[in-house]
Order: structure tokens, then sequence, then C-alpha cells
């Protein structure tokens, strides 16, 4: 008896988790798949883990290759 009712429990269900919509691609932008890199980690041994989504990780990797530029024109011209 229980197992019947379970079964038409299960079965009245189903239908309705199959009509739900797929997800917009507004919600799927903001759950933007998070990247992980092991970071070196100066002075130890162990390795940090950044996460990141994908567009933050071409943020970062520009900022660095702007600050490393600078650096080098600085060493250039003798300001370091």
């Amino acid at each position: 008896m229980r197992s019947l009712v379970l079964v038409a429990l299960l079965t009245a269900t189903l239908p309705a988790a199959a009509q739900e919509k797929p997800q917009s691609s507004d919600t799927a932008a903001k759950a933007e798949k998070k990247v992980c890199r092991n970071m070196a980690n100066t002075g130890s041994r162990l390795q940090k883990r950044e996460c990141h989504t994908a567009s933050e990780w071409t943020a970062i990797e520009a900022r660095n290759a702007e600050e490393n530029l600078l650096a080098r024109s600085q060493r250039q011209n003798g300001r370091l």
C-alpha cells in the first residue's frame, strides 16, 4: 500500500518537473563557471588556489601585462 502511494506521488510530480523552463541567458551569464588555478606563493612550497570567472582571469592577465610593461619601461629609463 505504501509503495503504491509513493509511486502515485512520484508520477504526479514528474510531469511538473519536466515542464520547467530552461535557464535564460541572463541567469546563465550570472552563473558563469569559475576557473581555478594554482598560483605560486613566494617563500612557500605550497601553492595558493585562486578561482575566478573567465572574464575575471582575462582582466587580471591584462592588468598584469600592463604592470609588467610599466616596470620594464621604468627600468629602461633608469627610474628603478
